[in-house]
């Protein structure tokens, strides 16, 4: 359950407007700013691939072709087509970002191993 509240919290925070909102806080906060410098490639290479997964999922719920069908009556067997190939894109990428969201912890955890 608290992987699921994680992934649902990692979409929330890819919206622009809750980035500006959570760098103004910590501004407001007078928090240091998270240096990414400290991150190695290989931690870098993982968070992007995170995010590929996070656009994957978005183009599985936003897909063109399931929504014209829906907004245009399409009823039965071609609106259910449609909604699983949408499914299918959105599994893929929850797939994806599980997957890399794995390696980035034991990559982390690895680092800070090696740091202690």
């Amino acid at each position: 359950m608290k992987r699921i509240v994680n992934l649902i919290s990692s979409f929330g925070s890819s919206c622009p407007y809750t980035m500006l909102f959570k760098k103004a806080i910590r501004l407001l906060r007078g928090e240091p700013v998270i240096d990414k410098a400290r991150l190695s490639d290989r931690e870098r290479d993982l968070l992007f691939r995170i995010k590929l997964g996070q656009s994957i999922v978005l183009v599985g719920l936003f897909c063109p072709i399931f929504w014209i069908s829906f907004f245009s009556g399409a009823r039965g067997e071609v609106l259910y087509y449609n909604a699983f190939h949408s499914g299918l894109v959105i599994l893929f990428g929850l797939g994806f970002i599980l997957k890399y969201r794995i390696h980035l912890d034991k990559e982390r955890s690895k680092n800070n191993v090696k740091n202690v």
